[in-house]
């Protein structure tokens, strides 16, 4: 099988699950509604070949490690990484509060598939994007460049070296 038929046959099945989860799951009719919205919205993404390439990975749930010999870990929503940028999706279904897609949780999750990636262009792009249905139905998107994901990497590396030291509690 053709790794673009891989990854077609890999976004239908994770679609169609993901869908059909929340239908086994009684899901109301505002609930059915946000998770199509979510499976839009991921889709338009797939679909963004000047800002992704071509796609290399693509995971629902994935686990990324950022520092992982710290243990810093975190749970993307969904993950895409192509030959031109990465980016990471975070559903939010609650009412509370809006996130920024500049938040901290995401521009981290960035910074591990930053770390994980080799030999990246400068012109490789970093895209976060929230999806709030509840709140708008415009997701928010925010993008960075290897300058910026590299001084992250800087200032994380050394809070988690700071936070390491014997006179830290």
């Amino acid at each position: 099988v053709s790794q673009s038929r891989y990854v077609r046959i890999m976004r239908i099945t994770t679609f169609l699950n993901y869908l059909k989860t929340a239908e086994l799951m009684g899901a109301t009719d505002e609930e059915m509604q946000a998770a199509r919205g979510w499976v839009e919205v991921v889709e338009s993404w797939l679909n963004r070949k000047d800002s992704i390439g071509d796609i290399l990975y693509f995971g629902i749930e994935a686990a990324i490690p950022v520092f992982p010999e710290s243990g810093c870990f975190g749970t993307a929503d969904a993950v895409i990484i192509g030959t031109k940028g990465a980016v990471v999706l975070d559903f939010k279904y609650g009412t509370g509060h809006s996130v920024g897609a500049q938040s901290f949780q995401l521009k981290t999750y960035l910074l591990g598939v930053y770390r994980y990636l080799e030999n990246k262009e400068y012109e490789y792009g970093f895209h976060a994007v929230v999806y709030q249905p509840r709140l708008t139905l415009i997701p928010k998107e925010h993008s960075y460049s290897v300058l910026e994901m590299s001084e992250y990497e800087s200032v994380i590396r050394d809070g988690i070296s700071a936070s390491m030291r014997p006179d830290v509690k």
